[in-house]
C-alpha cells in the first residue's frame, strides 16, 4: 500500500518534467556529439552503398547489367 500512497507503482502516471530539468540544444549537442557523428557516418555509408549498387545494376555500361541480362535471356 505504500507504493499506491506515494504514486510510485507500476501503474502510476509519469510526473511532468519542468523546463529546468530538460537540456537545451547546446547542452544536448555538447553531451551527445559522438552519437550524432556516428549516425552521420552510418548514414553516409548507407547512401554510398545504395548509390554504388544502383549504379552497378542500372548503368548501361555496367558489366553486372550485361551479365544479368544475358543470364535472364538464356533462361527463357
Amino acid at each position: 500500500m505504500k507504493e499506491v500512497a506515494n504514486n510510485t507503482g507500476p501503474l502510476s502516471t509519469p510526473r511532468a518534467v519542468s523546463v529546468r530539468e530538460t537540456l537545451g540544444v547546446a547542452a544536448s549537442l555538447r553531451l551527445h556529439w559522438p552519437e550524432y557523428l556516428m549516425e552521420a557516418g552510418e548514414m553516409s555509408l548507407y547512401m554510398f552503398c545504395t548509390c554504388l549498387f544502383a549504379t552497378l545494376l542500372l548503368h548501361p555500361g555496367s558489366p553486372v547489367r550485361h551479365f544479368s541480362s544475358a543470364a535472364s535471356s538464356a533462361v527463357r
